[in-house]
């Protein structure tokens, strides 16, 4: 963990504006409910927006690489979703203004997190100094402490607390982005810049080994997010509140800090691609042994497996899909991997796990998001054999 003033700006940013997410996304179930929408209305709202957000986020990742300073775009898309959720707030409380709301938020909002990994992946190239697992490492701990007290102001003040706390963090988000440096598309490689969205699509798209390993993280992600979603709920029958899902955020996100403050440190002894194994193994046990215990504090304590399962996957991730994408494509590579395994995969499971649990119950729907997460892996298993295999062949990769 390298503490310098890079670091600390970059972490700053990460902090403000994954507390500006947890604001929205880990109380949005919570919310609906508050307002009365049907669980079918939730499903709907949570998978179609998330459809807008998996389409608008590989475009992003193409303007970054080809048109704008990335910082600007981040701030715009900053501002456009702070006023959508704001609109909420004034708007009358009916199923077509808050999905239309929500569907704004997503195109520009709900994946700022994953824009600025972009940012810090990418500006950590031309500054070596610059730590992603420290910045990375600060926007959990901005997720872990402002969901934990969010959750308990929600008992004490109600639901209207999201928007007013979304549109400060927000704001504050903005301020700390402005003294960041800008970062704009690669000029030197004009071949690769006069290449067209679609064309840069089409050659990620016949990358046999990332596109192998996005279905096999979209399978892996069912299942995380199947379980992650109505997580809620199931803490919600077992007697718990708001306040108990703000303590379980609180220690999933505190979880993963000294993981990915010291992540420079782990993958230097082990390679992106042996983490990967470890971290999906400690998902698969993060949403299977909930299923054997009715007691909230014991599914709480369950979820620090989160500081393998999360802290370790999400770098590992990027850095193996730095190795399977040439750097011309590489936000485009990382957003349209994130909109496909994280948007895909939200879309599937809201869908499937919201008919299950209505059919068969929560605890065969989370068993069933098990089952998906071992399949998931087992094949990107598979994934990383066939990488090494082309690596010890010599063959050109990406």
């Amino acid at each position: 963990m390298k503490i310098t003033k890079e670091n600390v700006g970059f972490g700053l940013a990460e902090l403000l504006i994954f507390a500006e997410n947890t604001t929205i996304f880990s109380f949005l179930v919570l919310f609906l409910k508050s307002e009365g929408f049907s669980g079918s209305q939730t499903g709907i709202i949570m998978s179609l927006t998330m459809t807008a957000c998996l389409i608008a986020q590989p475009i992003a990742g193409f303007i970054c690489d080809k048109l704008f300073d990335i910082r600007k775009v981040v701030i715009v898309n900053m501002v456009v979703s702070m006023l959508a959720i704001g609109m909420i707030y004034f708007l009358p409380s009916k199923f077509s203004y808050v999905f239309a709301c929500f569907l704004v938020y997503s195109m520009f909002g709900r994946y700022l997190p994953g824009l600025m990994d972009v940012y810090i992946t990418k500006m950590s190239i031309k500054k070596s100094g610059l730590d992603y697992g420290f910045v990375r490492g600060m926007g959990s701990f901005g997720y872990a402490s402002f969901a934990l007290v969010i959750g308990w102001m929600i008992s004490a003040f109600g639901y209207n607390l999201l928007f007013i706390s979304h549109t400060v963090f927000a704001v504050l988000s903005i301020i700390s982005l402005l003294r960041l440096p800008p970062l704009y598309p690669d000029k030197k490689n004009s071949r690769a810049k006069d290449e067209g969205f679609f064309a840069v699509i089409s050659k990620l798209t016949k990358n046999k080994l990332y596109m192998f390993t996005v279905i096999s993280i979209l399978i892996i992600y069912c299942g995380f997010n199947g379980y992650g979603a109505y997580l809620p709920l199931y803490l919600d029958k077992l007697g718990g509140g708001s306040e108990s899902f703000g303590t379980c955020v609180f220690v999933m996100a505190m979880s993963e800090i000294p993981i990915l403050w010291n992540f420079y440190k782990i993958n230097r002894k082990f390679s992106a691609e042996k983490l990967l194994i470890i971290s999906m193994f400690a998902g698969i046990l993060k949403i299977t042994l909930p299923l054997f215990t009715s007691s909230i504090i014991v599914v709480i304590a369950i979820q620090c497996l989160q500081a393998l399962s999360t802290g370790l996957f999400i770098p590992s991730v990027i850095l193996f899909l730095r190795k399977l994408v040439p750097e011309s494509q590489l936000s485009v590579g990382i957003l349209l991997a994130a909109s496909l395994y994280g948007g895909g995969s939200v879309i599937i499971s809201n869908l499937v796990s919201g008919i299950l649990i209505e059919q068969s119950g929560i605890k065969f729907t989370f068993a069933c998001c098990s089952a998906a997460a071992i399949i998931g892996s087992l094949l990107l298993l598979a994934v990383i054999k066939m990488y090494y295999t082309a690596k010890n062949n010599g063959k050109t990769i990406g």
